[in-house]
């Protein structure tokens, strides 16, 4: 963490998010490449993991998942966040 930086709910903390989205379509963040809450049986680097810093007093950003369809390599973008501290 950067020298002098406090996580918390103030004006002068940080609030760390982290990035979700549901690749599978199951309805819910649940595997391990999802970003969710807690992992299970991780057997290996888990890429993509990101992590967006806010000021402690706003809530982490939400945001609809978007497809682009209709080429090869369709595009599937999601940049919505939860909370990553409690």
């Amino acid at each position: 963490m950067p020298a002098g930086w406090t996580l918390g709910n103030g004006p002068a903390d940080r609030r760390v998010c982290r990035y979700t989205a549901d690749l599978d379509a199951s309805g819910s963040i649940d595997a391990n490449a999802e970003h969710p809450a807690d992992y299970a049986g991780v057997a290996g680097a888990l890429t993509n993991q990101n992590f967006l810093v806010v000021k402690g007093s706003e809530a982490c950003p939400a945001a609809a998942a978007a497809r682009i369809d209709g080429r090869a390599g369709d595009v599937f973008a999601n940049l919505g966040t939860a909370p990553h501290q409690p």
